[in-house]
């Protein structure tokens, strides 16, 4: 336990110091490689590091003023038996590490696993059937392939996108816009569970941090960060989903979208994507033909290895006739 208040405990006092954004403390571990080497920097070096101001260096002088909240956050999280990444660390992601705020801690229930590639499948909370059935479709294949798909665990798109990678065995990763002390929304209380088992669910907020509503676009930051690659399977024209496309693109990283309905409020934001230059999705092919480099070369079923084909009912003739005339909207009459 002593080993675990040494190493994190200078990390929890440079998160508390106020003033202090995530750019400029990313500035500051590249130039002193540790908390505990700025605390004890001088004026002088301090001041050369790019948008540190003179109240800054005072409060990183006076970082004992802020031990006290830093114990008490650090204190209940390994009480719970919660894990901590600092941005050193080597289980750290090492692609978030690359974005130009990266959050200086993580804490998560679960396990990371810094070998496989992530990619990350948002949407609207208020998706359609046709949304839901194919971000889960999409999850599925691509963690069948390797990939760990990345959400944020609210109702609508990110869930089924969780359920989709679970469901086929695959790794999959929640972003929280609050501590895991709240899990949101609670009836996914049962999926932070099947997630932690398979994956880990991610805050960068201290444990009691409520879901606030200007959390959730600054947690976005980190799905786009994670992920090799961002797939909006539904948006509305002002949607979170397109800041995390947006982000994305920043960090050159690649970005997909869902075409849907030209009369569904839910697909305005995925096709004002599309006419900027996103990738258009209709399987799953699209994107591993994008991101080849990360997919696995092995066969992920035994029926494929042993080059069985799937065998499909066959229909009688009336049912036949029915199968025609289907199509992927629903219809009322």
């Amino acid at each position: 336990m002593d080993k675990y208040w040494d190493t994190y405990l200078p990390w929890f006092i440079l998160r508390e110091i106020p003033g202090l954004n995530h750019r400029v403390i990313k500035r500051l571990i590249r130039a002193f490689e540790s908390p505990k080497a700025i605390f004890n920097a001088g004026v002088d070096q301090l001041s050369a590091i790019k948008g540190i101001r003179k109240k800054n260096i005072q409060a990183i002088h006076r970082h004992l003023k802020y031990q006290d909240l830093a114990k008490q956050q650090l204190g209940k999280i390994l009480a719970k038996g919660l894990k901590i990444a600092s941005l050193v660390a080597p289980w750290y992601p090492a692609l978030l590490k690359k974005i130009p705020d990266p959050p200086p801690v993580l804490t998560y229930d679960g396990h990371l696993d810094s070998d496989s590639p992530c990619i990350s499948i948002v949407g609207s909370r208020k998706a359609t059937r046709y949304g839901l059935d194919t971000a889960s479709h999409l999850a599925n294949q691509l963690a069948q392939k390797g990939f760990t798909v990345v959400s944020g665990m609210v109702v609508g798109i990110d869930t089924a996108a969780h359920k989709g990678a679970l469901k086929s065995s695959g790794k999959t990763l929640a972003i929280l816009g609050s501590g895991l002390d709240h899990i949101y929304p609670r009836q996914n209380k049962p999926l932070y569970e099947k997630i932690r088992a398979k994956g880990a669910v991610i805050s960068e907020f201290n444990l009691d941090t409520p879901p606030l509503p200007q959390l959730f676009p600054q947690r976005n930051r980190i799905i786009a960060g994670l992920s090799t690659g961002t797939i909006v399977v539904e948006a509305a024209q002002r949607s979170g989903s397109l800041i995390t496309a947006r982000l994305a693109c920043e960090y050159n990283r690649e970005v997909f979208a869902v075409p849907g309905s030209i009369r569904s409020t839910t697909s305005r934001g995925t096709h004002a994507l599309l006419r900027q230059g996103a990738h258009l999705v209709e399987d799953e092919t699209d994107i591993l033909e994008e991101l080849n480099q990360f997919v696995h070369s092995e066969p992920s079923t035994s029926e494929e290895k042993r080059g069985d084909k799937k065998e499909f009912p066959v229909m009688d003739k009336t049912w036949t006739l029915v199968y025609k005339h289907l199509d992927p909207y629903p219809q009322t009459y």
